[in-house]
């Protein structure tokens, strides 16, 4: 008599754990597109085939990191009767190929930089980004966002996680890690990933204004190659207030990516700091971001009554009040309402004199003048229309000249 072997079998439940797309990536994307961020979305390989330059042999060239076609277009649209054809619009683009150094990139993005293209001609300011209609329907900004986008450089070919284009050039990389194999796994993961791409396709940051290093609890922004504690969480997301807090990615992205407020951290709160010899480059926190924006939004309502126009910024110790003050100043000076003011930064003793006085030659503030004694600050304040600038001083020197006064409005301290 045969028999026959009974097989016993056991039901296995299999766990799919999240990768990094679904888990953090997707949101992100999805988050950028909504009508509040409005960003664009197109995939890698739609952006590789209408937007990417092609080699000699028509092959892709993912060594370049523009966009050229929707750079050349920016271009022509931003800079009326200045790049009035293709040739001039060339002539930019492979000046801007050229350029490696970031803080040279910075001014290009700022509209600060200028170029001859005739000798008959004078140089012509040169605008890459529309400042003045961030957000309404005049905008002529391109806002893209793409993802798993490769670049090959000289030591590598790497593929970034999330890419933000303005106008064809790449201003931001987010990198993406997951909690879901590893729970030691965290942001710090994407950091050093943003530090490995500087080291093996370095154009990708050469117009970079930050990076972004996340995982499924946390969004960090920083310098690409700097210090781990350098990187910060942007904890407000205003003007997305109805956010909840427990939310915190979504804050930050909310925060940091609005258009406005992207603009306007890279116009006006991203500052090279000279340490040891060396350019240090530094982004502002959120706190230093609402407060000189309050401060300037204060000073510039030039027709309200002074009581109103005051007030009191809290900091604690080491929280960056040099940076803050250096943020708001710069921007009021750059801002065509107070039509080039005089700043007054007025410091209680002498020490802290000093370090603002360094932190402003630290960063190469040009249109900076210390009082020195009482009678040239009055001499600044007074003679023929007055200084135009930042001028640093110290309380007493303003001791006998209560009664001073000086009658343009548009004298900030």
């Amino acid at each position: 008599m045969s028999t026959t072997p009974t097989i016993a079998t056991t039901a296995v439940a299999v766990v799919q754990l999240p990768n990094e797309a679904r888990a953090v990536e997707d949101p992100i994307l999805n988050w950028l597109q909504s009508p509040e961020l409005g960003w664009r979305f197109e995939n890698a390989k739609d952006v590789a085939r209408e937007y990417r330059a092609r080699r000699h042999d028509g092959s892709m060239d993912e060594r370049e990191v523009l966009l050229l076609p929707i750079l050349k277009e920016r271009l022509i649209a931003l800079n009326p009767g200045v790049i009035t054809d293709d040739d001039r619009a060339d002539r930019i683009i492979s000046r801007l190929r050229a350029e490696r150094d970031n803080q040279e990139w910075l001014r290009w993005l700022r509209n600060e930089k200028t170029f001859k293209f005739d000798v008959a001609e004078p140089d012509q300011n040169i605008r890459l980004i529309d400042y003045d209609h961030v957000g309404t329907k005049d905008d002529l900004n391109d806002y893209l966002a793409t993802n798993q986008f490769w670049v090959e450089g000289p030591k590598d070919r790497i593929r970034t996680d999330v890419l933000l284009f303005i106008n064809g050039i790449p201003i931001v990389n987010v990198e993406a890690k997951t909690t879901g194999r590893d729970w030691h796994i965290d942001w710090t993961e994407g950091a050093k990933q943003c530090r490995r791409y500087g080291e093996e396709a370095p154009q990708l940051y050469y117009s970079n204004a930050f990076c972004g290093a996340v995982n499924e609890r946390i969004f960090r922004y920083g310098v690409p190659g700097t210090k781990f504690h350098t990187w910060q969480e942007w904890r407000d997301p205003s003007p997305h207030n109805h956010i909840p807090e427990n939310l915190r990615i979504k804050r930050s992205i909310h925060g940091l990516f609005d258009r406005v407020n992207l603009l306007d951290i890279l116009r006006n709160f991203i500052v090279f700091e000279i340490e040891e010899g060396r350019p240090v480059k530094k982004v502002a926190r959120y706190q230093q971001f609402a407060a000189a924006n309050e401060i300037v939004t204060r000073a510039i309502a030039l027709d309200r009554e002074q009581e109103w126009r005051r007030g009191l910024v809290w900091h604690t110790q080491g929280s960056g009040k040099s940076l803050t003050i250096l943020f708001a100043a710069k921007k009021m000076w750059h801002h065509a309402k107070l039509e080039q003011p005089t700043i007054l930064i007025v410091i209680d003793r002498e020490q802290l004199q000093d370090q603002m006085i360094g932190q402003l030659i630290r960063t190469n503030t040009e249109i900076c003048r210390v009082a020195e004694s009482k009678d040239e600050l009055v001499k600044l304040l007074s003679d023929g229309d007055g200084f135009r600038g930042i001028i640093v001083t110290i309380m007493h020197k303003f001791s006998g000249h209560e009664k001073f006064a000086v009658p343009r409005k548009n004298v900030i301290a």
